[in-house]
């Protein structure tokens, strides 16, 4: 990867389609009971950026979402990143009020019309990589790449600071995923699909694929990351051991590929809808168990699949305002 791809590519953005530019970090620590997640989406035709963000420490959760006019960096109202180091250091600061799950359907990034947000959260933490990238763009002949922004890479991270949630402050620590793309995104091309980003065997060795289901069928790539070696990888089979493939309702799920057998052990669901493209991202936050037994571990285990238009007006009516 260039030094440059850690920047922002606003300026490369194509009018008039629906250009999209992601920044995403969200790990675990299992062992306290705590998660976390924050979403960046830049939007430079619509001139907006939109936030959207969760924490959970125990029994407890909060998330809110917000919109706000497009800045030229990483900092809005609710939310500060900084690049300390590329591709190795950054830090990450949110200070929200928010909803707690239950009045939002489980969705992170709602608006909820006539309801301000009272519970206060947030989070600094310190985020190091000290892996390579899995750079999306050197797969070849791969549609679902193009699907996901032209420019796409995603690692493994290890994560520590102070999360807060209404009273309570918990100092934790633990592994996660980040993510960053950027370009045209077409969300019809995936009506279906799963995704897997996964740190695991004490924050040695990650994996990640993207699993597309179109009318063509069936198709995408996966690859493994070891250090600073990136190994392509064959599309990944998914198969759900308890619970659904629906959205939200699976709760393990083995993973496999060439040399990767993942079982992902979902912890928590967070649904992030997408508007709008109709899209719903159905994250489940996992451990994982590899061939050497549980471990250290996150994953990032995505279900996401599209509303039809009667299924968004139903959530309006049902949920209020969506982002």
């Amino acid at each position: 990867m260039d030094m440059q791809d850690e920047k922002l590519h606003l300026d490369q953005y194509i009018p008039n389609i629906n250009w999209m530019e992601n920044l995403y970090f969200g790990g675990l620590d299992d062992s306290q009971g705590v998660a976390f997640g924050v979403h960046l989406k830049l939007r430079p035709d619509q001139k907006r950026a939109e936030v959207r963000c969760f924490v959970e420490i125990g029994d407890e959760n909060c998330g809110f979402g917000g919109r706000y006019p497009l800045g030229e960096g990483y900092a809005y109202p609710v939310y500060t990143a900084t690049c300390i180091e590329p591709f190795r250091h950054w830090r990450i600061k949110v200070d929200a009020s928010g909803w707690p799950f239950a009045l939002t359907g489980g969705m992170m990034g709602l608006e909820i019309d006539g309801a301000p947000p009272t519970t206060p959260f947030g989070f600094e933490i310190d985020v190091k990589q000290t892996l390579a990238n899995g750079d999306w763009a050197l797969f070849k002949g791969v549609s679902s790449a193009d699907a996901a922004g032209h420019g796409h890479y995603d690692t493994g991270i290890s994560w520590s600071g102070e999360l807060r949630l209404g009273g309570r402050v918990v100092r934790a620590s633990g592994l996660g995923i980040r993510d960053h793309s950027w370009g045209p995104r077409n969300f019809r091309e995936m009506y279906g699909v799963w995704f897997v980003g996964a740190a695991y065997d004490e924050g040695r060795s990650y994996f990640a694929g993207q699993c597309l289901h179109d009318e063509n069928g069936l198709h995408g790539f996966s690859y493994r990351i070891d250090g600073d070696k990136v190994k392509l990888l064959p599309r990944p089979d998914f198969q759900v051991l308890q619970g659904t493939d629906r959205a939200g309702e699976y709760e393990k799920v083995l993973v496999t590929t060439e040399g990767v057998r993942l079982i992902c052990n979902i912890r928590k669901h967070v649904f992030m809808p997408l508007l709008p493209e109709r899209y719903l991202s159905a994250d489940g936050f996992a451990t994982v168990e590899t061939e050497k037994g549980p471990s250290l571990s996150y994953a990032m285990v995505e279900r996401g699949t599209l509303y039809t238009p009667a299924q968004v007006e139903a959530l309006k009516n049902k949920l209020g305002a969506l982002s």
